[in-house]
C-alpha cells in the first residue's frame, strides 16, 4: 500500500466521514442508535435535503448492490432497510466497524469489506447497481477505480457516482477565495517561499478536516471523461446552502435551489454498462 493510501486511512480513522460534516452537533452519545438516528434526520433534512430522492433509496428492493466508500454505512443503510441486499466497502477499517455497528443496531443484514476502490475484489457483472458518494475524489486513481465500478457492475445495469464540483460557488468562493486567502497571508507570514504554495492541498485541508491528505475536484466535462466507458451518461449538480456564498441568507429558498443545479458542490455521474457483445 502506498504511504499516500496510509495517510488517507489514518485521517478517516482519526475522523470519520460525516462526524465533522458543518452544521452537524450530535446531542447524544457518539455511534448509540440516537446518535446515528440524529445523523441520518441532519443528512437528509438539513444537509443535503436532495439526496433521498437522487440516490432513489426505496427504488432497489431485492437489488444486489455495493457502496464504494460506504464510511459509517449511512446511506447503504437506507437501501437495505428499503429491501436492497448490500455490500459495503471500505479502505479505512475504522469506517466498517462504525457501518457494521449502525447495521446491528437497526437490525439491517448488511456485508462489509475492506478494499480499495481502485482494485475490487469481486468478479466481473457481480452487481445490480454501484454506489458511490463522496469518495473518489479521495483517492489517488479516481479513473481506475470509475472503471472498476463498471467491471463489477452487471450489463444493462446503472452505476451512479457522486463527487465534488469544480465549477461550484463553494469551490470558487468558501475554498479558493475565502480559506485560500487566509492560507496564502499566513504561508507568506511564516516566511515560506511563494512556489511552495498550493491549492491543492488549501482544498484538501478545506474540506475533509485540516490533516486530509487528499481531495480533488471535477467539472461536468472531467466527470464525463471518467465514465467514458458507460452508456447513456448524465450529469447533474446539487448541493448550494445557505452560507456558500455572500448574502446568500438573502436570497429566495427557490432561487436556491435553481443555482444549486448549475453551481452547487456535488456533481451527480448516472451511466449505464452496456449489454454484453
Amino acid at each position: 500500500m502506498s504511504e499516500l493510501k496510509k495517510k488517507i486511512i489514518d485521517h478517516w480513522t482519526a475522523i470519520p466521514i460525516g462526524t465533522q460534516t458543518t452544521g452537524f452537533s450530535a446531542s447524544h452519545e457518539a455511534f448509540t442508535r440516537e446518535y446515528f438516528e440524529e445523523h441520518s434526520r441532519f443528512r437528509y433534512t438539513r444537509y443535503a435535503p436532495w439526496l433521498s430522492s437522487v440516490a432513489g433509496f426505496d427504488s432497489r428492493p431485492g437489488q444486489h448492490i455495493l457502496e464504494v466508500g460506504c464510511g459509517m454505512g449511512t446511506d447503504l443503510l437506507e437501501y437495505a432497510t428499503n429491501g436492497a441486499v448490500v455490500i459495503g466497502l471500505d479502505l479505512t477499517p475504522r469506517h466498517l466497524e462504525l457501518a457494521r455497528r449502525r447495521f446491528q443496531l437497526f437490525g439491517q443484514n448488511g456485508t462489509f469489506i475492506n478494499g480499495d476502490a481502485e482494485q475490487l475484489s469481486f468478479r466481473d457483472n457481480s452487481f445490480d447497481f454501484v454506489f458511490s458518494n463522496g469518495v473518489l475524489h479521495h483517492t489517488p486513481d479516481t479513473q481506475r477505480a470509475v472503471d472498476e465500478i463498471h467491471r463489477v457492475l452487471k450489463p444493462g445495469r446503472e452505476a451512479l457516482i457522486l463527487l465534488y464540483h469544480r465549477h461550484s460557488l463553494h469551490y470558487y468562493l468558501r475554498i479558493i477565495l475565502e480559506s485560500g486567502s487566509k492560507r496564502f497571508v499566513r504561508h507568506l507570514l511564516n516566511g515560506k517561499k511563494l512556489s511552495d504554495f498550493s491549492y491543492a492541498k488549501v482544498l484538501s485541508a478545506s474540506t475533509d478536516g485540516e490533516l486530509n491528505p487528499l481531495t480533488k475536484v471535477y467539472s461536468r466535462q472531467q466527470g464525463l471523461a471518467l465514465m467514458h466507458k458507460f452508456n447513456d451518461v448524465r450529469t447533474e449538480v446539487y448541493h448550494l446552502n445557505r452560507g456558500d456564498f455572500l448574502l446568500s441568507r438573502f436570497v429566495p429558498s427557490s432561487l436556491l435551489r435553481r443555482l444549486s443545479r448549475t453551481l452547487g458542490w456535488y456533481l451527480v455521474l448516472r451511466g449505464t454498462k452496456g449489454a454484453m457483445v
